[in-house]
């Protein structure tokens, strides 16, 4: 897979992203721009407009930062394009353009403005004039992961030779008000896993990929340069449990662990740090710290692990991708460095761990580690469960 395309509240491009969150650096201010209620929320600032000829059913804030994370990889979308006829799109969103959409509906121009959960992937098809499949995704907070996965079972499946692959999402009045119905919006940033967290907080962004198939870049061999990194591990099941709840005997978060590490063909012992899903609330640090210090007999409790979330928000279908980003990023600068270690990208959550919850190595400021192999899992509304490897090529 190719080097990650990211924007987020952290950054409009990868090196920032990065920097600014090994140092531990939140990101989410206060906004009041939805609703009548003052939230804390993880904006984009200063986003480039779309280009002048786009479609007005494309003309979407999530289109808008879905654009910016693409100019980041422009130039490789473009190579890799022209080496295969044989192209998929396959984008994560749960938020699509449901602001315009509403905002439309007085204006009568509902129908011909109005954007599905496909619209995503239907605009990068547009931008880069791509003839083959496309298709959204759209699983809540696995839905980046998804589409990531979903988008290597397209190649490794033989129908497709590349994939633009991803999540995106953006804030709006419709998602972050329900969010707070739910009473699991947190007035302060988020502190996941610490004793007195009250919730979430809703970000914004987006997190692409390229994948190719081994024959493909074997006839691109100049490209090799821009896929050093390789998915090796994928999984994805659900709980079938609840629509808001996960389970509370982790049975099918320890079973997508088993899942994931088979298709790696790993051990947990090869795991050298774990993005987890960490948003904040009661019940999902619960389930997530007993996964991890339970689960395979507790071979994954000492693994150095964090949660980004409490930096820039949660970007709900956005997550799983912009994480499996900043993943590939740390194996990536690890790559690079003289002796492997890297630092790693810090757990923020005030050294009060909740007592209640089982131990884990939630990762300490400036700690560091040799990054070979990563997870990153997304747990779902819907009890839906993704979970990603990610590893030198």
């Amino acid at each position: 897979m190719s080097k990650p395309m990211l924007i987020c509240s952290a950054g409009n491009d990868n090196a920032s992203i990065i920097s600014r969150l090994k140092s531990g650096q939140v990101h989410l201010q206060k906004n009041n721009d939805y609703g009548d209620k003052e939230f804390m929320l993880g904006a984009i600032k200063n986003l480039l407009p779309l280009p002048p000829n786009t479609p007005t059913h494309f003309k979407t804030r999530t289109n808008t930062i879905l654009y910016n994370a693409l100019l980041n990889g422009e130039n490789l979308i473009k190579e890799v394009i022209k080496s295969t006829d044989s192209f998929a799109v396959v984008i994560g969103t749960t938020t699509t353009g449901i602001e315009e959409n509403y905002n439309n509906i007085p204006k009568k121009q509902y129908l011909q403005s109005f954007s599905s959960l496909d619209n995503p992937a239907l605009f990068v098809r547009s931008v880069y004039d791509i003839c083959g499949l496309s298709f959204g995704v759209s699983s809540a907070c696995t839905s980046g992961a998804k589409a990531i996965i979903e988008g290597a079972r397209l190649i490794n499946s033989g129908l497709c030779e590349a994939v633009i692959c991803g999540g995106v999402d953006s804030l709006n009045t419709l998602t972050i008000n329900g969010f707070d119905s739910l009473e699991i919006l947190s007035a302060k940033p988020s502190r996941a896993f610490c004793a007195d967290r009250e919730g979430i907080n809703i970000g914004e962004g987006a997190g692409v990929f390229v994948l190719m198939s081994s024959e493909c870049l074997a006839r691109n061999p100049h490209l090799a340069d821009d896929f050093i990194i390789a998915l090796k591990g994928y999984a994805n099941n659900n709980d079938a449990f609840h629509i808001t709840q996960p389970r509370t005997d982790f049975a099918m978060q320890e079973r997508l662990l088993s899942e994931v590490l088979l298709c790696a063909n790993l051990t947990p012992s090869d795991i050298d740090y774990i993005n987890l899903h960490g948003t904040g609330t009661q019940a999902n640090d619960a389930m997530e710290s007993a996964t991890f210090a339970y689960a395979l007999n507790g071979a994954l409790k000492s693994t150095p692990s964090s949660s980004i979330k409490p930096l820039i928000g949660h970007t709900l279908g956005a997550a799983g991708a912009i994480e499996a980003g900043v993943c590939a990023e740390m194996i990536l600068q690890s790559i690079g460095s003289l002796d492997g270690q890297e630092v790693l990208i810090p757990h923020i959550y005030h050294n009060d761990f909740d007592k209640s919850l089982p131990q884990i190595a939630l990762v300490k400021q400036g700690e560091k580690a040799k990054v070979r192999n990563a997870l990153s899992v997304s747990f779902a509304f819907g009890g839906d469960n993704s979970a990603i490897i990610l590893g030198q090529a």
